[in-house]
């Protein structure tokens, strides 16, 4: 496409729409290549996403959604105060912090997360 090689251009009347038509046949094979590339990258990220809900539908079921909703709950009251103090928070940390807690019914909590995850 970078040097048109259409033929002779004498510009007669068997050439004078062969440019165009060329043109128009040749400009779908550059776009060819990105959408590839887009559709290549479409189906490894849902691929991707299914397994990560795969991986919390498991979550789900181990732990129970109620476990999730506290959890969500906490980070997010967590930011309110300060968004700062969620970097590097995770699910297994907060399981943890729920352990060494006074509340016996956050001990019960963090101990059957804990299981859930080891198991």
């Amino acid at each position: 496409m970078a040097k048109l090689n259409h033929g002779s251009r004498d510009r007669t009347d068997s050439m004078a729409n062969m440019m165009v038509a060329l043109n128009i046949f040749y400009s779908p094979i550059i776009f060819q290549g990105p959408m590839f590339g887009v559709l290549l990258t479409i189906g490894i990220s849902l691929r991707v996403m299914a397994i990560h809900l795969h991986a919390l539908e498991q979550l789900l079921k181990e732990c129970g959604k109620d476990a999730i909703h506290r959890y969500l709950y906490h980070i997010s009251a967590k930011c309110r105060k300060d968004p700062l103090s969620i970097k590097g928070t995770n699910m297994i940390k907060y399981t943890a912090e729920l352990v060494d807690s006074e509340s016996q019914q956050d001990y019960l909590h963090g101990a059957r997360r804990l299981s859930a995850f080891i198991n």
